[in-house]
């Protein structure tokens, strides 16, 4: 189906949704009892509805409306009527000058500017329809699902993207709710990451909420591959020459919470941040306060992509006042099929100095296309997870062979 075709007939199963039933027959402009009512058309085309009149029933009302007309000539309602009834006429093409006006002069009536979009969209007219669309979806919140579907529709095609993506570069409130309406679609990963791709093309920037519901998608189908490509793809350079085996092991760029990055969550009574090593430095490290924390943490994390095979996880770590029964860990998981896992380090509990740490892991050849390295408090139980004080980490750093 051409990308016309496709965005008229959402057009229309968006609009039938928005508007229930058949309204009104023809949304009359002015109540008047003596009006003849055509009977329910077929398939809820009121054009077709209007041909079962007879002619002089049909010139009565264009008269009527065109009277309605010149007591007010900014009428809209009148505008729409005289449409259909010239389209009723097979005048297609002054009914589209008059369906036209009369969406010019309400961008907020829904079955007005109906009529309007599926002219453009039959003109091709891509950047008047989403000017329109916008113009709705900003008036009528309430009816945001439905006509972010519909624009979503014009991300599926290299002839319709353009105007898309112009619109989404002046930064609409509804552009978040656009690219989770494509990624709802089949393609919606490839085709999301081709708008995001040519937004940045136009100087305008992803945000972060954007790339990190795309390559979530990416994750929960358990496409590691494409998810960690779009995560490169759309690193700065700087940061790019910090991906490795881990990414910014010396944490010195603040968290993306992109997946491959640092993510860092939050919790209650916790509080995680880099912050520098001395005051005399610009290098950072990683700190975690703890103040009398009762969840789990589990708050700090990295997804990986190793191939199968043998690694050593190397870094530095430091604490002060830690109290906890069951200590700090850095676990490494399989995130496979089920999330499962494969090594942790040693516990970190009390006091100490900078010290080093090694773990050797080895990723297993099956059911481990991506990895989560994760600093948790190594427990299950509620009662254990009480902690306080302070831990720091730096130069994490993971090296393939033992």
């Amino acid at each position: 189906m051409r990308t016309g075709e496709r965005l008229a007939v959402i057009l229309v199963a968006a609009i039938a949704l928005a508007l229930g039933v058949y309204f009104a027959v023809w949304a009359l402009s002015r109540p008047n009892e003596v009006r003849p009512m055509p009977p329910s058309p077929p398939e809820g085309s009121i054009s077709e509805g209007l041909k079962l009149l007879v002619p002089s029933e049909r010139q009565a009302l264009r008269e009527r409306e065109t009277d309605a007309l010149r007591r007010d000539p900014l009428d809209p309602r009148a505008l729409r009527n005289l449409a259909n009834l010239w389209r009723a006429e097979g005048d297609g093409d002054r009914a589209e000058r008059l369906a036209v006006l009369a969406g010019d002069r309400s961008l907020r009536d829904l079955p007005a500017q109906a009529e309007v979009l599926d002219i453009l969209l039959r003109r091709k007219d891509f950047a008047a329809a989403l000017y329109r669309l916008d113009a709705l979806m900003r008036a009528q919140p309430a009816r945001l699902p439905d006509l972010v579907r519909i624009a979503a529709a014009f991300a599926e095609s290299d002839e319709s993207r353009p105007a898309l993506v112009a619109a989404l570069a002046r930064n609409p409130p509804w552009r978040q709710a656009l690219v989770t309406a494509i990624l709802k679609n089949a393609n919606g990963p490839a085709v999301a990451y081709s708008v995001l791709s040519d937004l940045r093309k136009s100087g305008s920037e992803p945000n972060r909420s954007e790339l990190r519901e795309l390559i979530s998608t990416l994750m929960d189908n358990k496409d590691f591959d494409t998810a960690y490509f779009v995560w490169l793809d759309f690193l700065s350079q700087p940061d790019l020459r910090k991906a490795g085996n881990i990414f910014d092991g010396g944490f010195e760029i603040e968290p993306q919470n992109l997946f491959f990055g640092w993510n860092f969550g939050k919790l209650r009574n916790t509080d995680i941040r880099l912050v520098p090593r001395s005051t005399s430095s610009a290098d950072r490290m990683l700190r975690v306060e703890f103040m009398n924390a009762r969840e789990r943490f589990q708050h700090v994390s990295q997804v990986l992509r190793l191939a199968p095979g043998h690694y050593t996880l190397t870094g530095e770590t430091k604490a002060e006042r830690l109290v906890t029964e069951v200590g700090l860990v850095w676990r490494l998981y399989c995130l496979g099929a089920k999330q499962r896992p494969i090594a942790q380090t040693a516990r970190l509990f009390a006091s100490s100095t900078w010290a080093s740490f090694e773990l050797p892991f080895e990723i297993p050849p099956e059911d481990c296309g991506a990895q989560k390295l994760q600093l948790e408090v190594d427990s299950r139980a509620s009662l254990d997870q009480l902690i306080s004080g302070q831990a720091y980490f730096d130069n994490l750093q993971i090296r393939q062979g033992r």
